[in-house]
């Protein structure tokens, strides 16, 4: 029987017989060499397994993987959680099941308190009310150890100098190309001493999120606005909707002839449904269709307007020609003249 150079692995050429003892110290050093393995990387999500609320008391935990009491496990779907406890906080945890060791399957679970016991991996928390949930939190989960560790050293890494600091970089011979801004902090305008800055070298000034008090409309909704105040005649919406109401009213109308008893100020006239005494015979210069549909009617009102009356002040200039004027339905009460008109009647016509 041979074995490996590194971990003297027992391994088997044609007509070689194994053992027991054999096959267990194969397996052993394996299962004891990739358990300190992932010692070394530790538990953590590698990616994905966002926390996304959905309908009612659940939450969506979406597709990913990483490591879950030391072993590689992943989701290739989302996975709901329902029956979340209202009124709670329920903390998520990414759990092994019992075959997650060959096929890398993973389960989600929702606690009403932290897991203490050390198993699971925690993914973050949701909270709820007594139907839906109100907030999603995913500040407390553990990423993947050393990607977060990178991820930190990277963060916090500076050029300052010092003797435990890497020396400060020179920028005159080190450093080839254009530096991208976002890797450059903003620069306090105070630590110009002297000379003139290019005007090339000051970036564009993003008014949507430097400028304060710059409202909410963007360029492209300003311009839509501007070509807006071109066209001739539009409909506003408080118009629209006024015709709209008015349209419905009319139809109800139709069907309930007595509706007007329901509305407040306001009197919808249709010949041919409404009472023929709602119409001011007197006066009216138009033809009014009173025949219902039965009978012939159009329901109409057709005619040419009427010439329209001028209004006027009239001034005396003396108490004799204020006595000597026409009093025909006026109603004088001290120094006050009163106009006694006619009952007039605005319909809305159909």
């Amino acid at each position: 029987m041979k074995r490996t150079n590194k971990y003297e692995l027992s391994y088997f050429e044609q007509g070689d017989r194994t053992s027991s003892v054999n096959e267990m110290q194969r397996w052993e050093t394996l299962d004891a060499q990739l358990y300190s393995l992932f010692s070394v990387l530790g538990n953590g999500v590698l990616s994905g397994w966002t926390l996304l609320p959905s309908s009612g008391l659940s939450v969506v935990v979406s597709e990913g993987n990483g490591h879950v009491d030391f072993v590689a496990v992943a989701s290739e779907d989302n996975v709901i959680i329902p029956s979340l406890l209202p009124s709670t906080r329920n903390y998520i945890y990414a759990l092994l099941t019992q075959t997650s060791y060959w096929d890398q399957s993973v389960t989600f679970q929702a606690f009403a308190t932290e897991n203490t016991n050390g198993q699971g991996l925690f993914l973050g928390y949701v909270d709820t009310d007594l139907t839906d949930v109100t907030a999603v939190n995913q500040d407390g989960r553990q990423q993947l150890g050393f990607i977060a560790l990178i991820q930190e050293l990277i963060s916090e890494h500076r050029h300052i100098g010092g003797t435990s600091n890497p020396p400060p970089v020179n920028l005159s011979s080190e450093v080839q190309g254009i530096i991208n801004q976002k890797n450059l902090p903003d620069l306090d305008a105070s630590l110009i001493q002297t000379g003139t800055i290019d005007v090339n070298s000051l970036p564009s000034l993003d008014h949507i999120t430097k400028l304060i008090n710059q409202g909410t409309l963007t360029h492209a909704q300003l311009d839509a606005f501007v070509e807006a105040l071109n066209i001739e005649n539009p409909t506003l919406m408080g118009e629209t909707s006024t015709i709209d109401l008015l349209q419905l009213i009319l139809a109800l109308k139709h069907v309930y002839p007595d509706i007007d008893e329901f509305l407040i100020n306001e009197l919808a006239y249709i010949p041919g449904v409404s009472p023929d005494e709602y119409v001011d015979w007197d006066n009216t210069t138009a033809t009014v269709d009173i025949l219902p549909w039965s009978e012939g009617g159009q329901h109409t009102i057709t005619g040419t307007p009427s010439l329209g009356r001028n209004a006027y002040t009239k001034t005396w200039d003396t108490e004799a020609e204020f006595e000597s004027g026409t009093q025909e339905n006026v109603l004088i009460d001290g120094d006050n003249v009163v106009l006694i008109l006619r009952k007039l009647l605005k319909l809305s016509m159909s």
